[in-house]
């Protein structure tokens, strides 16, 4: 499983997929402007992996948001209180 990651110019999203794929970081869209991020485990048994793997996810986003003047990537934290659509 991987990290849902918006950004938000949904112009820039393709963008933004061959920016992490270069990276190591292979993507699939969720929608017009969401990622699942997915990073090859450096051990098949790394611990804590799902931190570094955030981590490492989160500064490739920070480098391609300093590139992209006015748009911004970030890691969705799952809330299991927020459901889509729910008002």
């Amino acid at each position: 499983m991987g990290l849902r990651v918006r950004v938000t110019d949904p112009t820039a999203l393709d963008d933004l997929r061959r920016f992490l794929a270069r990276r190591g970081c292979p993507s699939i869209p969720l929608g017009p402007d969401m990622l699942e991020v997915t990073v090859a485990p450096p051990h098949p048994e790394a611990l804590r992996f799902d931190r570094l793997e955030q981590s490492l996810v989160q500064q490739h986003l920070r480098a391609f948001s300093s590139k992209r003047f006015g748009v911004r990537a970030n890691v969705v934290q799952d809330d299991p209180w927020h459901t889509a659509g729910a008002r």
